[in-house]
């Protein structure tokens, strides 16, 4: 909300529910995997460039499962009641087992598994019969149609005895599902084909800027750029600032603080 709230500030507008499928008038900086661009400017691109969208492939996927939760999770560590994100994997050694399997097409019996407790930075997402979120990603192979909400739950049990007893409620959404929800999510692949070391530095294609594409006033600003996916914003940071610099020659990004 506080973000629409300060575009809305200064002069911009939100639309949504309308799929882009004609190229937009002016500067346009994409929060989608780069293979969208093929759909919107077609014959438009260049056709080397084209070429290269056409290889990519999406990384392995995530399935998302959320809880509402009646009660504290019951940790083994109680340390953890205090935490907001997990990254629940298991030894080092259990880790790169689970991920090699998926990146070779397989389930692990013991994925990864990321989560969070919002409720614990925001306590005004406890309801007032003592209902609270819970939230989950677990790595899968891409496009898995699998409902993951059981292995979360059997991994959670490791680390939280009687986790189950505390679920009111679940939903699951296997990783071939998640672009109905949101269509940058291809196969469950949450980093827009850009999750790899090569991929953070280069981007989706080898230019020597990969926030700028070949296409006049169209900037890559999505997880498909570097430095790829994560809680941290660069890669609109970089486009934004690529795009002013190259459309309007502005050297150094404006405060928008109010």
């Amino acid at each position: 909300d506080a973000l629409i709230a300060d575009l809305l500030a200064h002069g911009g507008e939100l639309v949504v529910g309308e799929q882009v499928t004609e190229p937009p008038r002016g500067v346009v900086l994409y929060d989608t995997p780069a293979k969208a661009l093929l759909s919107i400017y077609g014959n438009r691109l260049p056709a080397r460039y084209a070429a290269t969208l056409r290889r990519l492939r999406p990384n392995p996927g995530v399935a998302k499962v959320d809880f509402v939760l009646a009660d504290e999770i019951p940790w083994r560590d109680r340390r953890l009641a205090q935490a907001v994100m997990f990254h629940l994997g298991g030894a080092r050694a259990q880790m790169a087992l689970a991920e090699r399997e998926i990146a070779n097409g397989r389930h692990a019996e013991w994925p990864m598994v990321l989560a969070a407790s919002p409720h614990t930075a925001d306590p005004t997402r406890i309801d007032d019969q003592g209902r609270r979120p819970f939230w989950s990603y677990v790595h899968v192979p891409r496009d898995s149609p699998i409902d993951q909400t059981e292995a979360v739950i059997g991994i959670m049990e490791r680390f939280a005895p009687g986790f189950r007893d505390i679920v009111v409620a679940t939903r699951g959404v296997p990783a071939s599902q998640l672009a109905q929800h949101n269509a940058n999510l291809v196969a469950g692949d949450i980093t827009g084909g850009g999750n790899s070391a090569w991929r953070a530095l280069a981007g989706p294609t080898l230019q020597l800027n990969p926030w700028a594409t070949p296409i006049p006033g169209a900037y890559l600003c999505s997880a498909a750029a570097p430095p790829n996916g994560g809680v941290h914003g660069m890669a609109g940071y970089y486009a934004a600032r690529t795009m002013l610099r190259r459309e309007f020659g502005v050297k150094a990004l404006p405060s928008l603080a109010p």
